[in-house]
This record gives C-alpha cells, sequence and structure tokens, in this order.
C-alpha cells in the first residue's frame, strides 16, 4: 500500500519536471535524492536512521534520483532526434554518420565511436545543458549503434543498463568501505548478481 501511494503522489513529482532539471546544482540533486530517501524509508517503516538506504532501493527496482533523470532524459533526446521534432531541439543534437551532419572526427580503432557530436562547453550553463548531458548520456550505452533508429525497448534497456551500473557502484562501495552489501531483511528481495 505503501508503495502505491509514493507511486501515485511522489514520484511523478520526481519524473515529470526531469528535462527541465539538467541544471542543478549538486546541493539540489542530493535534495531529489534524499527525498527519493525519505520514500524508501516510508515504504519500508523499518530502516534504521543511519542505515545506508541503497540496498532497500535496489531491492525496489527503482534508480537513483540522477539515474531517473537521466533515463527520462536520454528518452525524450532519442525522440526528439527520431522525429525531428521540435525543430528548434533537434537542431541541437548533431548525428555522427548522416552525411549531412557529419564532420572529419579522429578516432581510435579500439573504442566504440560515438552517436552524437557534442562540442566541449565553454560554460557551467552549457556544462548542464539538456543537450550536451543528453548526449553524453547517450554516447555512453553500449545497445546505441544508430540514435535514428533507437531500439523498440530504449527505456527499459536503459533502465536496467544502469541499474546494473549502480549494483555494481553499490558492491565496489562496500568493498571499500567494508560495508554488508545486503542487509538481513534483504536477502530473499536482492539479488546483486
Amino acid at each position: 500500500m505503501r508503495l502505491m501511494l509514493v507511486g501515485a503522489l511522489v514520484t511523478p513529482h520526481l519524473d515529470h519536471p526531469a528535462p527541465l532539471l539538467t541544471d542543478l546544482t549538486r546541493e539540489e540533486t542530493l535534495a531529489l535524492q534524499r527525498l527519493q530517501n525519505a520514500c524508501i524509508r516510508y515504504i519500508y517503516g523499518t530502516i534504521p536512521r543511519t542505515a545506508h538506504v541503497t540496498p532497500y532501493r535496489l531491492a525496489l527496482g527503482w534508480l537513483s534520483a540522477g539515474g531517473r533523470k537521466e533515463v527520462i532524459n536520454c528518452s525524450l533526446a532519442s525522440r526528439i532526434i527520431r522525429d525531428a521534432s521540435p525543430v528548434y531541439l533537434r537542431s541541437g543534437f548533431r548525428v555522427i554518420g548522416v552525411p549531412t551532419e557529419t564532420e572529419e572526427i579522429r578516432q581510435s580503432a579500439r573504442r566504440r565511436p560515438p552517436v552524437l557530436y557534442y562540442k566541449v562547453p565553454r560554460t557551467a550553463s552549457l556544462d548542464h545543458s539538456f543537450e550536451f548531458s543528453s548526449a553524453i548520456a547517450i554516447n555512453k550505452l553500449p545497445f546505441i549503434t544508430n540514435i535514428l533508429s533507437p531500439p523498440p525497448h530504449f527505456k527499459s534497456l536503459h533502465t536496467s543498463f544502469l541499474m546494473q551500473h549502480e549494483k555494481a557502484e553499490w558492491l565496489r562501495r562496500c568493498g571499500a568501505e567494508g560495508l554488508a552489501p545486503v542487509p538481513p531483511e534483504l536477502t530473499q528481495a536482492l539479488n546483486l548478481n
């Protein structure tokens, strides 16, 4: 019941403005993460105040606030690029491999070539812009070879890719800090493999 309440009343407020929240400061992003952590504590009801919330979030199958924002932004960016609409947003993305937009880019044969071209931002506001952050995130995805025809299940593939990354990051952090990766009450609910 608590999970349904949070899903209906809180998560839409985290997800809906995601494309507008690309330029948040670290403090503002931390506030969003704390809001999500408070929701997770409410859902479980028994998490000690000093306990890490990450394994509980992973047991729910939720991405971090930053991961959710990235999935939504990349899904929106892929639709904008694929449909070429709206034009004012599409003009900010330059696809590599399309003859009209290709520039000569020197690349290593060992590295997977990027699908979107971007210039290094010269200001902090450009560094956090929708186009730049989406292009960086899309270029990191291993399952994207042609952004003009993304896979049919783009959002679910991206979510599972980030979930694997967040689980691996949690295990690395537990090893470095000497933490138990799975609290005893979650041994049946969470599989980190």
